[in-house]
């Protein structure tokens, strides 16, 4: 499909796409531990469903990776997505051993659009590389793969939801080229659906038929999730924008303010599953499914509140300096140090807690720095 950059039109889908994206990181991040995994119950079926966020999440990212990295002060988007990577990589579960961690993927992804734009501009570029990325996945595996194929977001396989991303561009999908989307969707899902049923019957050395997400990462999951994500985002078109309806302005500002609410949904999550252990819940005395939905809808509220607080603050204190030059300024020179400060505690006693509660504080920094304001409404 070719990206489309030239239309000025609200791309209210895409909106809707990464905010589904952000309320199931929310959804698993708090009930992962907390729900049934017995096959068939309802809390293995939301924990298939919420283990997804990411596919929606880079699918969303690689729709607007290569407008990002068209314009000017690219690099400037570079070095934000940087700075939360550095502190986001910080984590006592993988100690000194390097991992690609969320953040971290994102970053690379954008760094490397950036660096390479006149390749990823390229159509069958992208379509050649999303090939090869399935074609050695079934027969490889990205686990034998060293440093791209790192747990748990390595480049090799994640970096193929980014690229069908790009391949749709920042635009809405024209009427003309939706049934076409909806049969590319229907492929994908099939096509992943024949390698899990058929594939070891060929007994093809290597090959992994599973649907799965992390053990490892399997090409059939890629596809159908992809073709999943598409179907959701053809059915995305059909809910109309009006900007002054309270449920677009929510989306709109949500969408806008993805990467604070990324990063602010961390803090919030952890918060709340320290409450429910503490509470006694976990997998074999789950929460109920009532439970579950109020806690998930109470927390994205939260999120969304968080958001536009730092939002506000951001837009009080710029009026305050009445320079933002000098507010970004000061603003890196303070992540600067809280990141020194932080992987120089990490590295020398990663186990001393202090580092976990400056990884945080850095985090919230830089959602507050680097937020996008909404638009002032005329007075």
């Amino acid at each position: 499909m070719p990206i489309r950059e030239k239309s000025q039109e609200r791309n209210f889908a895409l909106d809707l796409i990464r905010v589904l994206a952000l309320a199931l990181m929310v959804a698993t991040h708090v009930l992962r531990n907390f729900i049934s995994d017995s096959p068939g119950s309802w809390g293995n079926v939301a924990r298939f469903i919420g283990e997804s966020s990411p596919v929606f999440f880079f699918i969303a990212f690689g729709m607007t990776l290569v407008h990002t990295t068209s314009r000017t002060g690219k690099w400037r988007s570079v070095l934000e997505l940087g700075i939360v990577a550095l502190f986001h990589q910080v984590s006592p579960e993988f100690g000194l051993k390097f991992y690609p961690d969320f953040f971290f993927f994102l970053w690379q992804m954008l760094f490397l659009t950036s660096l390479f734009n006149f390749l990823f501009l390229n159509r069958w570029f992208r379509i050649a590389l999303a090939s090869a990325i399935i074609f050695l996945n079934l027969f490889l595996l990205h686990e034998h793969i060293p440093i791209l194929g790192a747990h748990p977001f390595g480049l090799m396989p994640w970096s193929f939801f980014v690229i069908v991303g790009m391949m749709f561009g920042i635009n809405p999908i024209p009427k003309s080229w939706r049934l076409r989307t909806f049969l590319v969707g229907l492929g994908l899902i099939l096509l992943g659906f024949a390698i899990n049923k058929y594939g070891m019957r060929f007994n093809i050395l290597y090959l992994r038929s599973e649907i799965s997400k992390w053990e490892p990462t399997t090409s059939p999951y890629l596809l159908i999730w992809t073709g999943i994500a598409i179907w959701t985002y053809l059915l995305f078109h059909h809910i109309k924008y009006n900007s002054n309806a309270s449920f677009s302005q929510i989306v709109m500002n949500s969408s806008r303010m993805l990467l604070c609410g990324a990063i602010i949904h961390l803090p919030i999550t952890k918060y709340a599953t320290n409450v429910l252990a503490f509470s006694g819940y976990n997998i074999g005395n789950p929460i109920p499914p009532y439970m579950a939905v109020l806690l998930v809808v109470s927390l994205c509220a939260a999120v969304y509140v968080i958001q536009l607080t730092l939002a506000d603050l951001k837009i009080i204190t710029l009026l305050q300096l009445k320079s933002e030059n000098q507010f970004y300024k000061f603003g890196w020179i303070i992540l600067i140090i809280l990141a020194c400060i932080t992987w120089y505690l990490f590295l020398t006693n990663p186990q001393n807690l202090i580092i976990y509660n400056l990884q945080t504080l850095g985090m919230i920094l830089a959602a507050f720095i680097f937020v996008r304001t909404p638009p002032q409404q005329p007075t």
